[in-house]
């Protein structure tokens, strides 16, 4: 009996089993013919001429207002950048300005007490050969003369009291009498005929 049974199973399931099962292949056909069916009935509506239109202009209005919004925010950083470069830019010219400002002032300066350290150097030059003069020795003055024309050749000072020095050493002794009508001659031509000139030209006519 339990044999049996068991026997009656299994024909039982074989029998299930050769039954022709659905064919997934046709139902997905099925689904997609469906499908397309569905999207052949749909409706696309169609956009009046007018409408288009509009929809064109607005985008074009929203596309301006857009490069405008960039513009002003590019106005918005680039006017701060600017001005600082610029400020910063000035500020070198400035400071190149003033530099140069300050080198010339410090250039006068130097040249300045140069001048002056000159000019002290000459008048302390004459002073001792005019102390020399005084103390008839010529040849002490010439030597304080003859530095101070060393540190400056057109001084017109320098230039008259060796010339004198000379015409006093040659009336006086003798001594450099060509070099003192020559310096005298000099001195006319370059100078003119000042009175002190002239009276140096006369000692040597009158000695």
């Amino acid at each position: 009996m339990g044999f049996g049974g068991a026997v009656q199973g299994m024909i039982s399931s074989i029998k299930n089993n050769a039954r022709p099962k659905k064919n997934i292949f046709i139902s997905r056909n099925k689904d997609h013919v469906n499908l397309h069916s569905a999207e052949s009935n749909l409706k696309y509506k169609t956009v009046p001429e007018n409408e288009l239109k509009q929809i064109k202009s607005k985008i074009r209005a929203n596309a301006r207002k857009e490069n405008r919004r960039i513009k002003i925010w590019v106005l918005i950083i680039s006017i701060p950048i600017l001005i600082a470069i610029y400020f910063l830019i000035q500020n070198r010219i400035d400071n190149f300005r003033e530099e140069k400002r300050i080198e010339a002032i410090e250039k006068q300066n130097t040249i300045r007490k140069i001048e002056q350290a000159k000019e002290k150097k000459i008048i302390y030059l004459l002073k001792e050969g005019t102390k020399w003069v005084n103390k008839g020795h010529y040849k002490n003055a010439k030597t304080q003369y003859y530095k101070a024309y060393q540190i400056e050749q057109e001084d017109y000072r320098i230039n008259y009291s060796n010339a004198k020095v000379y015409v006093l050493d040659c009336i006086e002794n003798n001594v450099g009498c060509i070099t003192a009508e020559r310096m005298v001659k000099g001195l006319k031509e370059k100078y003119g005929g000042k009175d002190e000139i002239l009276q140096l030209e006369q000692l040597l006519e009158q000695r």
